[in-house]
């Protein structure tokens, strides 16, 4: 049997055995190393997380807004593994399907550019491609600003 985390890491209480005697619930009270700092297997499970980053109409360029959420996201992964990445672009629902597909590559070419740029190291399987609006997630005409966005999906284990 694998020893548990507690007798692999002692516990405050078995670290000084008089702070036991004089307090008996100074295991409980206090978390021993293995409670109180996440494992080596917890701190190296992959995460998955996703932002979309929004465009303005008709236009692959990343606005000042964009280039700050990318930025944060750059900062929060630099230092990371990170195993995956999908980088989609879309667009809204008007316009030829060829104009779509040319705007949604041009926009999720330019997330990946900025992020690459900025420090972050992709790996050669990283996924950049355009969908036009094939995926959208409106109809609604009065709505299409939330059409115009990439989509960035990172899996990464943290630093």
């Amino acid at each position: 049997a694998q020893p548990s985390a507690a007798t692999a890491q002692p516990s405050a209480a078995t670290a000084q055995p008089s702070a036991a005697t004089a307090q008996p619930s100074a295991a409980t009270a206090q978390p021993s190393a293995a409670t109180a700092q996440p494992s080596a297997a917890t701190a190296q499970k992959p995460v998955e997380q996703s932002w979309n980053i929004h465009f303005l109409p008709d236009d692959t360029y990343l606005t000042a807004k964009a280039r700050g959420e990318l930025a944060k996201i750059t900062d929060e992964l630099l230092g990371s593994t990170i195993t995956a990445v999908t980088i989609v672009g879309h667009c809204a629902i008007a316009g030829t399907e060829e104009g779509r597909t040319e705007i949604s590559d041009g926009r999720a070419s330019n997330v990946y550019d900025f992020l690459s740029r900025n420090g972050l190291e992709l790996p050669k399987s990283t996924v950049v491609k355009g969908v036009g609006s094939a995926n959208p997630l409106t109809l609604d005409p009065a709505d299409q600003d939330l059409n115009r966005r990439v989509q960035v999906t990172v899996t990464y284990r943290r630093r």
